[in-house]
């Protein structure tokens, strides 16, 4: 049985990045989460999750990756509460999060997974390469909703890359 964790703030640092602040957390609370392997990481004078490479995913992929990597590495679930502080956070990223199912003992397959580890994962990759090589945003959309990314994280995934394809590889 998972320990259950309020969260006490989700907000925008000073770069404009996600971070999650578990209520009443430590300074060393999730100091392994690095252990994960999924760039979470835990900044302990801020005490609270952050990404090492916060640009790797969508907002809302990002948050449910922060709410997996403190389930996978320390049995947590992280829940958001009526007192949960939003800081920062458009509203329409709000929305979005709200949501999202988050629950991370009981959302598939690909919970927890990069883009990428997800189109990998459904054989998708190759494919989506050669759409996002093309520019073909209806054929990026349609396998990124298949790899189970809301339609604010597709949308938001389709058009970075669209928009900068040497950032990604393209």
């Amino acid at each position: 049985m998972s320990k259950v964790m309020p969260i006490e703030e989700i907000g925008l640092d000073d770069q404009g990045h996600l971070f999650v602040r578990p209520s009443g957390a430590s300074a060393d609370e999730f100091a392994y989460v690095y252990r994960d392997g999924s760039g979470i990481r835990w900044n302990s004078h801020f005490r609270a999750l952050h990404a090492a490479d916060p640009a790797r995913w969508a907002v809302t992929a990002l948050y449910k990756q922060f709410i997996a990597a403190a389930h996978r590495e320390y049995g947590v679930q992280l829940q958001r509460s009526p007192t949960t502080v939003w800081s920062g956070i458009p509203d329409d990223v709000r929305t979005a999060i709200e949501a999202e199912q988050t629950d991370a003992t009981v959302s598939g397959s690909l919970a927890g997974m990069t883009v990428n580890e997800r189109l990998n994962t459904l054989g998708l990759l190759s494919e989506f390469d050669a759409a996002a090589r093309r520019r073909d945003r209806q054929a990026m959309l349609s396998m990124l909703r298949r790899a189970e990314l809301s339609e604010f994280d597709a949308i938001d995934c389709a058009d970075a890359i669209i928009a900068d394809p040497t950032r990604y590889g393209f």
